[in-house]
């Protein structure tokens, strides 16, 4: 690198390929979130709101 040189120009519009790992990233880190909040409501769900009719339990 020349000495004096940005390491990012703000002036410089990302590339295409630039803009799709962003946007994987985004949405990885969106999905995670939203799968680690559906497994912690599945564990505090009481277990007779999990049961069917009869009173058997339901798979799932």
């Amino acid at each position: 690198m020349m000495q004096g040189e940005a390491l990012l120009d703000i002036r410089k519009r990302p590339s295409p390929i630039e803009k799709g790992v962003s946007s994987i990233l985004e949405y990885y880190l969106l999905y995670s979130c939203l799968a680690l909040l559906c497994k912690q409501i599945a564990v505090i769900t009481p277990l007779s709101i999990r049961r069917g009719v009869g009173g058997e339990a339901v798979d799932g």
